[in-house]
């Protein structure tokens, strides 16, 4: 092995260690300015994984090689860093695009939109008109899966969780991996 890729290995590594610590690190162990930005890196590197447990439709895709279009509404913080978490990587084989959005935007070719609690309201016409489609809806306040959200964030025990509804992405016509549902906190609509 050269000497760079054992550089890029140990890069990467690095990367998977700190990626980590951020998920495992309680928040309650930082200072107040820090746990925003820290928890939005965390959401939004969740946010991006999610996207390796999730199977679409093939029919939501124009073609073999088109991207996958993440939109945020209602977080600057967590639109730059999901921009920072996708740049240069794939999923599936399709490059990853993020797009920050407001109520009048249209949300026609997203894959994944993320309403963070501030602009629930806001955006509650374009929730309306996501709730029967392919679109993994990721909500992040108390009423995010009564809202129809598939996945929606918390924070328990100075950590950031999620959970589930397995009916919302019945209905979504998404297909979420075992894997993804073995570490939510808690999966609801589940089939016994």
């Amino acid at each position: 092995m050269s000497a760079h890729q054992r550089c890029k290995n140990s890069a990467l590594a690095l990367s998977c260690i700190a990626a980590a610590l951020l998920v495992l690190m309680p928040l309650s162990a930082l200072a107040d300015t820090e746990v925003e930005q820290v928890a939005s890196r965390i959401k939004a590197v969740f946010l991006y994984k999610f996207c390796g447990y999730v199977q679409w439709p093939p029919e939501v895709f124009a073609a073999a090689d088109s991207p996958l279009v993440l939109g945020v509404a209602g977080s600057d913080s967590i639109a730059r860093e999901l921009a920072e978490a996708v740049r240069g990587r794939q999923v599936g084989g399709r490059q990853l695009v993020v797009r920050q959005l407001d109520a009048r935007d249209s949300i026609n070719d997203l894959h994944l939109l993320y309403v963070a609690a501030s602009a629930q309201l806001r955006m509650q016409p374009a929730l309306s008109q996501v709730r029967d489609r392919p679109i993994l809806l990721v909500t992040d306040s108390e009423e995010g899966l009564a809202a129809g959200g598939i996945i929606n964030f918390s924070v328990q025990e100075n950590r950031v969780r999620f959970d589930i509804s397995m009916s919302a992405a019945r209905r979504s016509g998404l297909s979420l991996s075992a894997q993804l549902l073995s570490v939510a906190r808690v999966v609801r609509g589940q089939s016994p």
